[in-house]
Parts: structure tokens; sequence; C-alpha cells
């Protein structure tokens, strides 16, 4: 059972990742081809992006909410999904605010980690960053296949999936 719930802890940590990466790296691609910025404009979409998990890391340096870690991690991906879609589909810049959401997930997982497998912690974190490596090389082989064969905005959604993939682990 530990072995079965430390893979699953690496399954979580690489979807989260794979979900940061895919937005933070394709960020301004997304907004110069899909919604007509100037380098700068997507620039500083891109710039809010990190501005944003910046700011709720910090916020969770001083304020530590009275909720569960497992509560706080799936409520971050909920609205983190949430944000995503919203901001594929509906007002793009919601994509930069999906990153006050994702902000505190990576932290509140290795918070997780350490609470959970504290007996095996270099291992299962060294097997979670090692997924995460795969899982990021992956990711961009799928982006650029789905960008090729159905566009951007359908690369996107490998963002949201992966997220919605990490919460269906957690179960």
């Amino acid at each position: 059972r530990h072995s079965v719930n430390a893979w699953i802890f690496g399954l979580v940590v690489s979807s989260y990742t794979l979900m940061e990466v895919l937005v933070s790296s394709r960020l301004a691609l997304f907004f110069q081809r899909l919604e007509g910025e100037s380098v700068e404009g997507a620039g500083a979409w891109v710039m809010l992006f990190f501005a944003s998990l910046l700011a709720s890391r910090l916020l969770f340096t001083f304020w530590t909410p009275k909720l569960e870690t497992f509560k706080l991690i799936v409520g971050c991906l909920v609205l983190s999904v949430i944000c995503l879609l919203a901001g594929i589909f509906v007002y793009p810049p919601l994509l930069s605010v999906a990153a006050f959401f994702m902000g505190p997930t990576y932290p509140l997982l290795m918070v997780k980690v350490g609470k959970e497998f504290a007996q095996d912690l270099p291992v299962v974190l060294s097997r979670g960053i090692a997924m995460s490596s795969l899982f990021v090389v992956s990711m961009n082989f799928m982006v650029g296949a789905v960008t090729d064969f159905w566009g951007l905005r359908a690369a996107f959604l490998i963002a949201p999936a992966f997220g919605v993939f990490a919460l269906f682990l957690m179960g």
C-alpha cells in the first residue's frame, strides 16, 4: 500500500508540474497567436503569471488557512482548472490569474509528502521529481502534436486535463 501511494504521489506531482510548465512556457505564444498581442503585451501576461505564482506563495508563507493540507491542495487544483478553462475559452487573462491558485500547490504537495512518507522521503521525492521530468518531456511532444493537428487552444487543454487527472488520483 505504501509503495502504491508513493507512485500515486509521484503522478500527482508530475501532473501538477506539467500543468504549470505547459502554461508558463506557452503563455506568450497563446497571447500572440490567439489574442493578437505584441511580443511586449504577451510578455506582460507571462510576467503576471509569475507574479501571481509568487504572490500566492508569499501569502502562504505568512498565512496558513485552518484547513488540512489535502483540502488545500484539492481547492487549489480545482480553482486552477476552473481558471484555466475560463482562460482558454472565455477570458484569456484568467490564464495568468490561474497561477495564483497554482502557486501553493507544489509547496503543499511537499508538505504532504513529508508527512505521509517521512521514512522514505528521499526515495519518494526522487521518484516524484524524476516522473515530473518525464511528464515535462512528454508534454512538449504532446503540445506540439496537438497544436499541429487541432491548434494551440486545443493544446492548452492538456493543462486542465492533467489538473483533473491529479484530482482524480487524489480521490
